[in-house]
């Protein structure tokens, strides 16, 4: 937990309010510094920090499997004129982007 302003760095601060959750499992405090920034800080048990780093995961194996599907739609879609075609460039170039034209210089 920290009283130290985001903002300017000053310790310090003081609470302005003062709550648990309905289920009394998170508490949270609102909180003032004197150079007039408000922010919030959250208490919670170690049990409960496991539970959210195990949802977090479970959420970051979810979005990988998504852009894993994603990309397999998009590697098995026929090929596509020019400035339709959604596969990412090797040269790095964004997908849509109109090609570029060699130039004559």
């Amino acid at each position: 937990m920290s009283d130290t302003c985001p903002l300017c760095f000053k310790r310090g601060g003081r609470v302005t309010d003062s709550r648990y959750n309905l289920a009394g499992t998170i508490k949270r405090r609102r909180r003032v510094c004197r150079c007039g920034h408000r922010w919030t800080t959250y208490e919670f048990k170690a049990s409960m920090f496991d539970a959210l780093t195990h949802v977090r995961a479970t959420l970051d194996q979810y979005r990988a499997s998504q852009d894993a599907a994603i990309t397999a739609i998009i590697d098995g879609l026929p090929e596509l004129p020019g400035d339709l075609d959604l596969r990412p460039r090797a040269n790095g170039e964004q997908p849509g982007a109109q090609p570029k034209e060699p130039s004559d210089g």
